[in-house]
């Protein structure tokens, strides 16, 4: 996302589906080439769309710079199937 516009109304988007986060493991580690100070948490996301309830996997990463967030990456490997 570029611009402020941008992240704004991904933001909105993001936060109308009601997300709930359940964090279910974080381990902090140091980067290899520049000893940059990280964490790594996985999760499972619970949010709403048109669809109904659904969940999918998260995993983040963040980088710390000063002790304040400087770089966050994340990833969704998938949807979890309700049963």
């Amino acid at each position: 996302m570029k611009g402020k516009d941008a992240h704004r109304q991904g933001l909105e988007n993001y936060f109308s589906m009601d997300p709930n986060l359940n964090l279910f493991w974080a381990m902090p580690y140091v980067g290899v080439i520049n000893g940059e100070a990280w964490i790594i948490a996985g999760s499972v996301e619970n949010f709403t769309t048109e669809e109904g309830q659904q969940s999918r996997l998260l995993m983040v990463d963040a980088q710390f710079k000063e002790d304040k967030i400087s770089r966050i990456s994340s990833r969704t490997p998938g949807i979890v199937e309700n049963s």
